[in-house]
């Protein structure tokens, strides 16, 4: 009898820490983003793999993501299979979407649920590979699991995959559909041209601003065959140091600080304002220090609630601390590069690096963690970490207005970045047609802007303020500053 007894509560012991230790497992891989997959932008994302939650097709996405599926169930059946694998593995990421790329799926949906076959076909028309040799009929949805990770896709930044196929029967799966990365690009073009045209978008702001350094810049930021594409200001009275002038430029005022706070509204939040939104996604900003304007005003019926997503690149020296140090250790003990990716990488989260005490946007903060983790270079915390963070910010924020402040510091990278910024300007969805690019040269007194009924290949010589700039630009985004100064250069905001 006390044999039994005592097996029967060793027995007890052995369960109860077994579910302790699977209730830990699950927390920790949530928080993890599903191991590997939690580091992906679009095509990549963090899982529930608890398996008390792993039922019907789509349990192994995100719970936003089940959710919108959910809801559109019959819209996503009738889609072409190969469309049906590319939401998939898209919708993986969704924990990690800004409120823009959620939003695109969630038109997307709306467009599809009406949408003749024949318009979805033209939609996608030579984006989509062909099917797999083995022809099977339609059937209903794939289960997530089929769908497999595959390579980095490109510059644009999200995750190409493959894809599920349906099934034909019970305990029988249709033929699995995996893309190449060029294939997954095409579809992701579509998806974007088809979405874009039904957002209603209004115009935007993208702003980069380089400051002077004491290191004199061995190349400018601005090469000529960028200059011909739009107008030159040649003459404009840069004050010194950059947190002021650039409070001026966000202001549109003289004497624009007030302590620690600007002492006028920002374009920031009369922005904000007038979308009310108070989600401070669709305005970024991205400074290299401490030495940054104030984020707000405390103007009434302005301040926090309207500010922008800032981030200060020194703010996160703590979250880079641990992360070399832990590298460090690893490569000390002969850890190969792949070990590190695969194995040290994934375990630092944002909640790890306790990235929230700096930033309150769960997006965000994912994104800035990836920016840190791609590359040892990133962790200088330097341009370089600024000019990828930027990218992904116009990527997946897709921000209404945009300003990132970079030193100017002679590197051959600044140029190739503000080129890079141009082409997307260009070719994106939400930036072509309708929104500014403004490229500010404190070291030289000189701003290339370039945008929709700009003149191209003009330079005007007279001088001009940065008050004059800030109502010039914040009229050409159509944002309403009611207390700048400025005179706007009429031939400019013409629209």
């Amino acid at each position: 009898m006390k044999t039994a007894k005592r097996l029967f509560r060793i027995l007890i012991f052995l369960v109860i820490g077994f579910l302790v230790w699977e209730s830990a497992y699950n927390e920790a891989w949530a928080q993890r983003g599903g191991g590997r997959g939690g580091r992906g932008g679009r095509g990549r994302g963090g899982m529930d793999m608890n398996p008390s939650q792993r039922r019907g097709p789509f349990s192994n996405l995100p719970l936003g993501a089940q959710e919108l599926l959910g809801q559109h169930q019959e819209a996503y059946r009738s889609l072409p299979p190969q469309l049906r694998a590319y939401i998939l593995t898209a919708l993986r990421g969704w924990d990690s979407f800004f409120p823009p790329e959620k939003k695109q799926f969630e038109v997307f949906f709306r467009k599809a649920k009406n949408a003749a076959p024949e318009e979805l076909r033209d939609a996608f028309q030579g984006t989509l590979p062909p099917l797999p040799r083995r022809n099977v009929q339609d059937s209903p949805p794939p289960d997530e699991s089929d769908v497999q990770p595959a390579p980095r896709r490109g510059r644009r930044g999200r995750w190409g995959a493959a894809g599920g196929g349906g099934r034909t029967a019970p305990g029988r799966r249709g033929p699995r559909i995996s893309f190449t990365p060029a294939q997954f690009a095409k579809i992701d073009a579509a998806f974007d041209r088809y979405v874009f045209a039904d957002m209603g978008i209004g115009p935007g702001l993208i702003v980069i601003a380089f400051s002077t350094t004491a290191t004199p810049a061995a190349n400018p930021v601005l090469q000529d065959s960028l200059i011909s594409q739009g107008t030159l200001l040649k003459n404009v009275a840069f004050t010194h140091p950059p947190k002021t002038w650039i409070a001026a430029l966000l202001t549109g005022c003289e004497d624009p600080i007030k302590g620690k706070n600007l002492r006028y509204p920002s374009l920031f939040e009369y922005h904000n304002r007038d979308m009310d939104d108070k989600t401070h996604t669709r305005t970024l900003a991205l400074y290299p220090d401490k030495d940054a304007p104030p984020a707000v005003s405390k103007t009434r019926g302005f301040g926090k609630k309207y500010g922008p997503l800032a981030v200060r690149a020194s703010d996160f020296e703590p979250a880079v601390s641990v992360i070399n140090s832990e590298l460090e250790t690893a490569r000390q003990k002969g850890r190969s590069e792949r070990y590190i990716e695969r194995m040290v990488k994934p375990k630092f989260t944002s909640k790890m690096l306790k990235l929230n005490k700096t930033l309150n946007d769960e997006a965000l903060m994912r994104l800035v963690t990836r920016t840190l983790l791609a590359s040892d270079e990133n962790l200088k915390l330097d341009n370089t970490f600024l000019r990828n963070l930027a990218f992904g910010c116009l990527l997946k924020a897709q921000p209404d207005l945009f300003l990132v402040h970079l030193k100017d510091d002679g590197s051959p990278e600044n140029q190739h970045f503000v080129q890079t910024a141009r082409e997307v300007h260009q070719s994106h969805y939400r930036y072509k047609d309708r929104t500014t690019l403004a490229v500010l040269d404190q070291r030289r007194g000189q701003v290339l802007i370039i945008g929709p009924d700009i003149p191209a290949g003009r330079e005007i010589s007279e001088p001009h303020t940065l008050q004059d700039l800030s109502v010039t630009l914040s009229r050409r985004a159509n944002i309403r500053a009611a207390k700048a100064q400025g005179a706007p250069l009429q031939d400019l905001v013409a629209r």
